[in-house]
């Protein structure tokens, strides 16, 4: 005896199962070189995939021994976030959201925001706000470091940049001040010595995130502060290309967008040729 499915349940499969569809991306093949040195121009354009939450485009890419990552954001927040706060790559190679394979690059930095003294109103004080000149001119001194965890046969500690293990990872800036990140990984560092036509199959899971600042509320329209009080440990989170969340800088009681951290999440197939 056949058990049928009813016709309302079998449609429901199929909708569900296109859905889930959806939200698998695709990344490209690549045959020629990528050079890692922040310079998008190796990079097909304009990047594929947006997440409009974070404020980040984000592109990839692979040929059977690399895995090739990038992201780029114009918006100044998002950018101060990610040299101040530092940022996370993490892949799971299951496809599943679990934090197995991370790249900590840039490391945490000073996470705390002030308020200043407005210029043109002494009186009064204003939240830090990102200076772009500044944020490049204090990565270009900083020691070039990263945190691996999760790879095969490279000990979970901090090292630097430059690396035997094939990883490489660099941040730049275009003449119209948009930040780049790239990154490359071998493989054979987390996954398989070379890519197979079967890989492609089942998709891989990579999420980014970056910190939030904490961030004191100002108890009174003058330059008085509470530095007991503060707003950090939330989180923005962005899946695929969603609406944007704006918001002002922070008036008394309310969340200011510097508090809550970034996060992004793809579920990627890999391409094969």
């Amino acid at each position: 005896m056949h058990n049928k499915l009813p016709l309302f349940t079998l449609l429901l499969l199929v909708a569900l199962a296109g859905h889930a569809q959806k939200n698998v991306l695709n990344a490209v093949w690549r045959d020629s070189t990528i050079v890692i040195n922040g310079n998008p121009n190796d990079w097909d354009q304009p990047f594929r995939y947006y997440d409009s939450k974070a404020k980040i485009q984000y592109s990839v890419v692979n040929d059977a021994s690399n895995l090739y990552i990038s992201l780029k954001t114009m918006d100044d927040k998002a950018q101060m976030k990610i040299l101040r706060t530092g940022m996370e790559v993490w892949l799971d190679t299951s496809g599943k959201k679990k934090e197995i394979t991370v790249v900590r690059y840039p490391l945490p930095g000073d996470t705390k925001l002030e308020w200043i003294q407005d210029p043109s109103e002494p009186e009064r004080s204003q939240l830090e706000r990102p200076d772009l000149k500044r944020m490049k001119m204090d990565y270009a001194l900083s020691e070039k470091r990263m945190k691996l965890t999760g790879f095969k046969n490279i000990p979970t500690t901090v090292m630097p940049v430059e690396n035997s293990y094939g990883i490489e990872v660099a941040i730049g800036w275009d003449k119209d001040d948009v930040f780049t990140y790239e990154l490359k990984l071998p493989f054979s560092t987390f996954y398989k010595e070379k890519l197979v036509a079967a890989d492609t199959l089942k998709p891989l899971t990579i999420g980014v995130k970056v910190g939030s600042f904490d961030v004191p509320q100002q108890i009174s329209n003058g330059s008085v502060t509470d530095p007991s009080a503060s707003n950090t440990g939330l989180r923005n989170q962005g899946y695929g290309n969603q609406q944007a969340q704006g918001s002002q800088d922070m008036p008394m009681g309310k969340i200011n967008d510097m508090a809550l951290s970034l996060f992004v999440q793809m579920r990627m197939k890999l391409a094969y040729k």
